[in-house]
């Protein structure tokens, strides 16, 4: 879950091209969704929705943006 926190505020993000956007180096936030993803495939929701739901709550009041991101994902 830290992983996903560690997304940067980009001033341009809407004017960015869908094109260039996989053309760079994977950023800690796309690596962390990714295993985030095959972690949530391989144990299943049984196991990762109880932890899950301690975290979210706690993510959703947080004053940073980078959890209220986390936790809708």
């Amino acid at each position: 879950m830290k992983m996903l926190l560690d997304i940067e505020d980009d001033p341009a993000w809407h004017s960015a091209d869908r094109e260039d956007e996989d053309a760079s180096e994977p950023s800690n936030y796309s690596v962390g969704q990714e295993c985030f993803d095959r972690l949530a495939i391989s144990l299943g929701g049984h196991t990762i929705v109880p932890i899950a739901w301690e975290l979210l709550p706690v993510y959703l009041v947080a004053p940073e943006w980078q959890k209220h991101h986390c936790s809708k994902l």
